[in-house]
């Protein structure tokens, strides 16, 4: 009969013991990454920007793919859209790396269609706002 219970996470104190994941063992590294894509994304005031910004911002994108040795050891992204692209062998977006990046984090992602200016090209542009 004593072998159908059921263990949990408790040591012998009857303390629950807390498993350390990559979000509480890398903490600091992870949030220095987050910082540094807020000083390159460069946000509007209230949080958002263009879309055709994020894909022009070569600076952004660069940083991105040379940190992806980084991203798979801070970060549980095995089942990002990004990584699992690059293991199918296709064409990976860095955008939607950054996306999920801001999402691990906690950021709700909306998108909305403006018509505003751009490169002096007034058309209808897709607008992601960044929300906590």
């Amino acid at each position: 009969m004593a072998d159908n219970i059921i263990h949990d996470n408790r040591d012998k104190n009857d303390k629950k013991i807390i498993r350390r994941n990559k979000k509480l063992f890398y903490h600091n590294e992870r949030n220095e990454i987050l910082n540094k894509l807020i000083q390159l994304i460069n946000f509007n005031n209230d949080k958002s920007i263009l879309l055709v910004q994020l894909k022009d911002n070569q600076e952004l994108i660069n940083y991105l793919t040379s940190i992806t040795d980084n991203i798979k050891k801070y970060y549980r992204c095995s089942t990002w859209g990004y990584f699992v692209s690059i293991n199918n062998g296709e064409n990976a977006d860095e955008i939607s790396l950054l996306k999920a990046i801001f999402k691990d984090h906690g950021y709700r992602i909306f998108s909305k269609d403006i018509t505003t200016e751009y490169n002096n090209v007034k058309k209808r542009y897709t607008t992601l706002y960044f929300t906590i």
